[in-house]
């Protein structure tokens, strides 16, 4: 163990930095075998809740995927429309093979030997699931909310799979921060990993920022109908909460924008990103507990756990085993590295949000899709709680 601690130190005394031992407790079990085995088991209890009988009726067409091309663009509503015509009349047959697939990905990822192929089938299964299943996550509507799950679940495994490709990325020296995380080991190594926790939490950033969700009472409306079809204790604390809130909150989507910012870019400023890493996961795990009522798992009609577990499972996937005794911002050599670069990313950035904030308020209820609550759909401002493909709304 010393001889590895002195190369460490070593390798980093160039840059200035002094890393703490290497890694000791639990971060010697935090690697990336551990977040592929971890995804597989959360596969696999999709596959499992694929099978539940409500996944076999018609219901899984009219409820989940048609409800999915109302406010799309015409090509694709006309695409996922003809997708559910297509596999109605045989559903109990297409359903065993969409449980089938998912099955057959989580087992690959339990064992060394079939992971790379089970992360490159998760990742085209994932991009059908996400055309078909999720509408893109209503991304194109103008109402996708990251309460209810937005941009969906499903782009979430691909991205944490081949974050944690194995034998993917070589460091020329002993990483540190984030640089040392299970999710700085793919094939992109410790920039993929930077990119992937900003991307997702600035992305929300800008959904929060939605007309639809900046409406008065929409954080509201979100959570009462995730209470839909939910045992009658949960459907309460839902309801209660919701209340709680009240109809006229249209400033805690710009403070929830805000706090996504800070999260999705809080550890390229420091050394030390667990704070951020952990604040995020538990953020995201409130959302989960609330608007997407835990992925509807309990009503016998959800069939994945929703972006809550997801996103927590990225935060662990980038928590750094090794941490720098000397702080200094990762964004400083970014910066100064390309400055032409950074300066432009930043400018669009600042553009995008000053057009998402400024677009008008009262356009938000006429792009609105209905709601899907029991077999008919009713006029909500709430958007569609975002999951994984066939996972059907509360009923």
């Amino acid at each position: 163990m010393a001889a590895v601690t002195e190369e460490l130190v070593d390798a980093t005394e160039a840059d200035g930095l002094r890393p703490s031992a290497g890694p000791t407790g639990w971060r010697r079990r935090l690697t990336p075998r551990s977040i592929q085995i971890a995804l597989g088991w959360i596969w696999i209890l999709d596959g499992v809740l694929q099978l539940q009988p409500s996944m076999f009726g018609r219901g899984f067409v009219t409820n989940i995927l048609l409800p999915n091309a109302p406010g799309q663009p015409g090509p694709l509503a006309w695409s996922i429309t003809t997708f559910g015509h297509f596999v109605s009349p045989d559903i109990g047959v297409w359903n065993v093979l969409f449980a089938s697939v998912q099955l057959l990905i989580g087992v690959g990822l339990l064992f060394v030997v079939t992971v790379k192929p089970a992360i490159v089938a998760m990742a085209v299964w994932a991009f059908g699931v996400w055309w078909f299943g999720e509408g893109f996550g209503m991304l194109l509507t103008g109402t996708a909310s990251p309460l209810t799950g937005a941009p969906g679940a499903v782009i979430l495994y691909p991205l944490i799979g081949f974050l944690v490709w194995p034998n993917g990325h070589r460091q020329d020296k002993a990483p540190i921060g984030i640089g040392s995380s299970p999710g700085a080991t793919g094939l992109l190594g410790t920039p993929a990993a930077w990119a992937a926790w900003a991307g997702f939490w600035t992305l929300s950033a800008l959904l929060w920022l939605l007309p639809a969700n900046r409406t008065a009472g929409a954080v509201r409306s979100q959570i009462s109908s995730a209470a839909a079809g939910e045992p009658s204790w949960y459907s309460h604390v839902l309801t209660s909460v919701a209340a709680d809130i009240g109809p006229h909150t249209t400033l805690l989507a710009w403070e929830l924008a805000l706090v996504s910012l800070v999260i999705g870019f809080g550890p390229l400023c420091t050394r030390r990103p667990a704070f951020f890493l952990l604040v995020g996961a538990g953020l995201e795990l409130t959302f989960w507990v609330t608007g997407m009522a835990l992925g509807a798992m309990m009503t016998g009609t959800g069939t994945d756990p929703s972006a809550g577990p997801l996103v927590a499972l990225l935060a662990v996937a980038l928590l750094p085993t090794v941490v720098a005794r000397a702080p200094e911002a990762p964004i400083r050599g970014i910066i100064e590295s390309h400055p032409i670069g950074a300066g432009a990313a930043a400018a669009a950035l600042c553009a995008v949000l000053l057009l998402c904030s400024a677009y008008p308020v009262g356009t938000a209820t006429a792009t609105s899709p209905p709601h899907r609550s029991g077999a008919t759909a009713s006029v909500s401002s709430a958007p569609p709680r975002e999951g994984h493909l066939f996972k059907a709304p509360a009923t």
